[in-house]
């Protein structure tokens, strides 16, 4: 899922790009943002499974710090285990989305830079 919300708001970005810089790329600056942004695309995936295990090693590593707590009975501290799994989680691929969408960003204002006509 995360592929199709990287991809997506990459073409988007790109389109909008072209629309404020009012040009149109060659067929090799075509090729290369389209590179650029299957790369990062292929990149979004990788970081979604490696968040999954980040947020794996998280857990266990909080759930065993748990066993040193004195149990209460109350389930408030499951209840953070897991929400702090998940905001860690999401908190680390919101960041590296984040950053592959805007170096996709960045190559494509460096190449349509426009013309200015005298």
């Amino acid at each position: 899922m995360d592929r199709v919300i990287v991809l997506s708001s990459m073409f988007g970005m790109v389109k909008d790009l072209l629309t404020i810089y009012n040009v149109t790329p060659s067929k090799v600056n075509t090729a290369i943002l389209l590179s650029k942004v299957i790369i990062n695309t292929f990149c979004a995936g990788y970081v979604q499974e490696g968040a999954e295990k980040y947020a794996a090693i998280i857990s266990k590593s909080i759930k065993d710090f748990k066993n040193f707590i004195p149990q209460t009975g109350d389930p408030t501290i499951d209840i953070l285990i897991n929400a702090g799994t998940t905001v860690v989680s999401r908190g680390a691929e919101f960041a590296v989305h984040a950053y592959l969408i805007e170096r996709v960003g960045y190559a494509a204002q460096k190449m349509l830079v426009p013309i200015v006509k005298e």
